[in-house]
């Protein structure tokens, strides 16, 4: 495989042998080049096939008519085919993997894929714009994974993301935080994060003709720094020591604590929730169960008090992943 010290090496992340590797990083290190590298020389050495995951059928059209360009005009392979059939990757004339889309995963239940070792989700975290998540997407990913690999053992999965949000499902359903003061670390057994940070890739970034076009901006921090464009400290703030429990939200599966300083008169979101407090509220009828009253509309006292708190300015976060979560909330309650 193709190496320098300035493209994303995955030699690291894979000494982990964990199942799930969750690899974040800035845009134009060649996150989705080295991962393409992996699967061709695991299939030319081993026989191993892969699975390509996208979100929605539109973009395997793109993808597919260029998965293998930067292969071929780099030369990489040299003694091999790589080719495109509709779908499928075909190296030297056999299946190697197919490119698939999640909205239409369960497609692939009913075919065994007794070769597929890797699973690559490009692209995890949503850029904004007019896509969205599909309803109960991680449960969605996870029954592909789970149809595609069975009770075997030796697989891996690889899910790529540029640095747009810490507040997505996949961060929210694993409790996902960032490896600070590293760049790897395992947030379970069989399950690492890596923030992709290179002093040599930031240094080329930042000194080409773009980079010097977008410096000092915002997209700057994102594009060359790796830093989540969509979060920023706003309203980030812990609770304080004189705050007193409030009530419980219940959102999207997740559980969040809203504490109230009446010496200041703000509200702070927490996902340190009291589950014994008798006062909870469900903001979707999945997340109603007999502990909890629905909400429909403003017109509860104690949803009012933090849509008003919000608007007012006077509303306070744990963290960007509790202020993407409530943010979701509030707007679906205005």
């Amino acid at each position: 495989m193709l190496h320098d010290n300035i493209h994303y090496d995955m030699r690291k992340a894979r000494s982990y042998n964990c199942s799930f590797n969750l690899i974040v990083g800035p845009r134009g290190p060649g996150k989705t080049f080295e991962l393409t590298q992996y699967v061709v020389e695991d299939f030319i050495k081993r026989g191993a096939q892969f699975k390509w995951v996208r979100r929605y059928p539109k973009e395997i059209k793109a993808v597919r008519g260029s998965f293998f360009d930067d292969m071929i005009k780099l030369n990489v392979f040299p003694d091999h085919e790589l080719k495109m059939t509709g779908n499928k990757a075909m190296i030297d004339g056999k299946l190697a993997g197919k490119i698939i889309a999640l909205s239409t995963g369960d497609d692939e239940k009913s075919t065994p894929t007794p070769e597929v070792n890797t699973i690559v989700f490009d692209e995890f975290i949503l850029e904004p714009g007019f896509r969205h998540y599909i309803p109960n997407e991680v449960h969605t990913f996870l029954n592909l994974v789970n149809s595609t690999v069975r009770l075997r053992s030796g697989w891996s999965v690889w899910m790529l993301a540029n640095a747009v949000t810490m507040a997505n499902p996949y961060f929210d359903y694993w409790g996902v935080r960032l490896p600070y003061g590293k760049s790897i670390s395992r947030f379970a057994p069989d399950k690492l994060i890596e923030y992709v940070q290179n002093d040599a890739f930031e240094a080329a970034a930042a000194s080409s003709q773009f980079g010097q076009a977008v410096a000092g901006t915002e997209y700057a921090d994102y594009a060359v720094k790796n830093r989540f464009f969509l979060d920023n400290d706003t309203f980030i703030e812990r609770k304080t020591a004189t705050s007193k429990y409030y009530f419980t939200i219940r959102f999207h599966g997740k559980e969040y604590g809203i504490y109230a300083d009446f010496e200041t008169g703000i509200l702070y979101v927490s996902q340190d929730a009291d589950r014994t407090f008798p006062v909870r509220f469900a903001l979707t009828d999945d997340d109603h169960n007999p502990n909890t009253l629905i909400v429909r509309g403003r017109r509860n006292p104690y949803i009012t008090a933090l849509i008003n708190c919000y608007a007012a300015g006077a509303l306070r976060f744990d963290n960007a992943r509790v202020k993407g979560a409530m943010l979701k909330a509030i707007a679906l309650l205005r």
